[in-house]
């Protein structure tokens, strides 16, 4: 019964064009049948990112689910001068919102969850930056979720 999980934990790669490609761990929450919250913390050597999501599954045919969403995050960012003195060191925080469109499988053999998101982002802080995120995600599924 994983398919109708309720929590799944695990680790999320992201590629995005406002900035560099990152791993990052997931949490996604279901608070009932249809609706969740999916938590990421995550960066790379530049920066550490958190985004918080407003998610809604529906079943797409016997073996998977699409999900939309959206939600915000917020971010750290340093980017060393690469030790020319010509340069100055730029670091400083970021905001933005999201949005997300999904597919989902949990396999019934095993209680693994995999999914494909992609989505805009818009960064609000310190500059305006629009763009796509693509993520690849894979999760232990457990619990099951309200009827």
């Amino acid at each position: 019964m994983a398919q109708n999980y309720n929590s799944a934990i695990g680790f999320k790669g992201n590629y995005s064009t406002t900035h560099s490609s990152f791993g990052q761990l997931t949490w996604k929450q279901f608070f009932s049948k249809q609706s969740a919250f999916e938590l990421t913390l995550g960066g790379n050597q530049s920066f550490v990112w958190g985004q918080f999501m407003y998610e809604r599954n529906q079943r797409l045919n016997k073996i998977f689910e699409w999900y939309w969403g959206a939600g915000i995050d917020a971010g750290y960012f340093e980017m060393a001068n690469g030790g020319r003195t010509s340069l100055e060191s730029q670091h400083g925080l970021w905001s933005g919102v999201n949005g997300v469109l999904g597919i989902e499988h949990t396999f019934a053999e095993m209680p693994i969850n995999v999914a494909f998101d992609f989505g805009p982002t818009v960064r609000v802080t310190p500059d305006v930056k629009v763009g796509l995120v693509f993520g690849l995600s894979m999760r232990y599924a457990f619990g099951r979720r309200a009827k």
